[in-house]
């Protein structure tokens, strides 16, 4: 670490390669040789997060809190090959402070390389994919299984948003606050101990009054125990960091958003029920059972799309109103307090 400050200090472009727990060891130097003198020495971050056999003695676990305190430092994550390639073009460009880039034991996702990385804005993160109801932030390699926690979310009537922080800090204030207030849920995730990212973000919300509106926000973060070595995914799935658990956190957090949309799915069911009825009562032979039963399934998997594509407010709406046809839902959704009202009244009067 030390040589790597006087190689910066003579002008050249150093990195220092080094497993996340063996820069523990050097964390004097680190303060005093690199960042009081604010050197660009570009640290690598190998080790990140659970590593399997290695054990706890290699584990990354606290980098991204150790690293978060120390003023004038760029943490960047890689969530995949590709940005990992982007972030090393960007640490090369940094010229003016110290960075580090933490990445996984492993391999990547399978992706193609560019020919040359692209150099990132510092600070800003990405849209993966955008929703209305749940966000989920992911810092780091987590990104993937963040991905099909939105696919389990949409299943059960939540669109989601999926963002890739990309920067622990600085932070990407502006991204972080449009999640906090353009959905109902936000979660973070992150491959370290408590302390790091999580704790960074609600640090944010709290200075911006972005937790006065009622905001629910959980903090996915690895738990506060050295882990047994095991496989990867196992040791994840005891952390709660697999697709699964963000799922459950997201439903979790939104408490009476899950048993509204559990609503909503019970009248789909008990809507496609009765269109089953009615097409028995016209087919009595049943001769058609086959074609009534993917008609019955189709029924129900197309109010669950309708359900995915409307608002926490609009499904909360479409819970309270009386509702006899899948035709009626989206309108319903729409409709302001006296028109639902209306809408009950000639329902009733029907």
């Amino acid at each position: 670490v030390t040589f790597a400050a006087g190689m910066a200090a003579e002008g050249y472009k150093p990195f220092c390669a080094i497993y996340s727990t063996f820069l523990q060891r050097a964390y004097d130097q680190l303060v005093h040789d690199v960042v009081i003198q604010k050197l660009p020495v570009r640290f690598a971050l190998d080790r990140a997060g659970l590593v399997g056999a290695d054990g706890a003695t290699h584990a990354g676990s606290f980098d991204i809190a150790y690293l978060g305190c120390l003023p004038g430092i760029i943490l960047m994550a890689a969530a995949d090959e590709v940005e990992l390639t982007h972030m090393v073009a960007t640490q090369a460009a940094i010229d003016d402070r110290p960075s580090a880039l933490r990445y996984p034991r492993g391999e990547g996702v399978g992706l193609d390389l560019p020919e040359r990385g692209q150099v990132l804005e510092i600070g800003k993160g990405r849209i993966v994919q955008e929703g209305t109801t749940v966000a989920l932030l992911s810092y780091g390699t987590r990104l993937a299984e963040c991905r099909k926690a939105a696919q389990e979310l949409a299943v059960r009537g939540f669109s989601t948003t999926v963002a890739d922080a990309r920067f622990a800090k600085p932070l990407d204030a502006d991204l972080i606050l449009r999640l906090a207030r353009e959905h109902e849920a936000l979660i973070t995730v992150e491959e370290g101990a408590m302390g790091g990212f999580g704790a960074f973000v609600l640090q944010l919300l709290a200075e911006k009054g972005a937790l006065d509106r009622g905001l629910k926000i959980r903090t996915l973060n690895l738990p506060d125990v050295f882990q047994d070595q095991d496989t990867p995914t196992a040791m994840y799935a005891q952390a709660g960091l697999n697709a699964d658990h963000i799922a459950a956190a997201a439903v979790q957090a939104l408490g009476l958003a899950a048993q509204t949309t559990q609503v909503l799915l019970d009248r789909a069911h008990s809507l496609a029920e009765r269109y089953l009825s009615s097409m028995i009562a016209d087919d009595p032979e049943q001769q058609h059972l086959q074609r009534i039963r993917r008609a019955h399934v189709w029924e129900h998997v197309a109010l669950r799309c309708s359900l995915a594509s409307l608002s926490f407010r609009q499904r909360q709406l479409l819970a309270e109103t009386r509702v006899e046809s899948l035709s009626d839902a989206r309108s319903v959704a729409q409709m302001t307090a006296a028109q639902r009202s209306e809408y009950e009244q000639q329902q009733q009067q029907q």
